[in-house]
């Protein structure tokens, strides 16, 4: 009896302890294709999104062309956006001090370093994601 008890105790213990694991945080809001979206031109970017899609809903001829017109608009518009913004930063740059500029790059740094550990970011489960998407 003694025994039962025993093994029924470091049973019910390796139980426990395998679905106390700490669990995996997918990314969040950015798809992980896209996180290297960067570095991918507009054709690229608009290819991969319409890609995921039709995989997702599965789409016709018709309608992958369509949709991978209106990525590749979304695609150009972000990387202008984004020329644009190292184009104002250089001239914000220009501008400021010296000491303000070091004060500024310290400030991304730590922005980024924040970013990066995931401070003050909403944790999200797949379940939380595969809701959204039903929405």
């Amino acid at each position: 009896m003694k025994k039962l008890l025993l093994v029924s105790g470091i049973a019910f213990f390796g139980f426990a302890t395998s679905f106390a694991q700490e669990k995996q945080v997918q990314p969040t809001t950015r798809d992980r294709s896209e996180m290297g979206a960067q570095k991918m031109s507009p054709d690229q970017i608009a290819a991969k999104r319409t890609e995921r899609l039709d995989k997702m809903v599965g789409l016709t001829a018709e309608q992958k062309q369509k949709v991978n017109d209106v990525y590749l608009k979304q695609a150009k518009a972000n990387k202008d956006r984004m020329a644009v913004k190292q184009d104002n930063q250089k001239e914000i740059t220009s501008i400021l001090t010296e000491d303000q500029n070091k004060k500024m790059e310290a400030m991304k740094e730590k922005r980024m370093e924040k970013m990066k550990s995931g401070e003050n970011r909403v944790q999200r489960t797949p379940s939380d994601m595969k809701m959204e998407q039903a929405k």
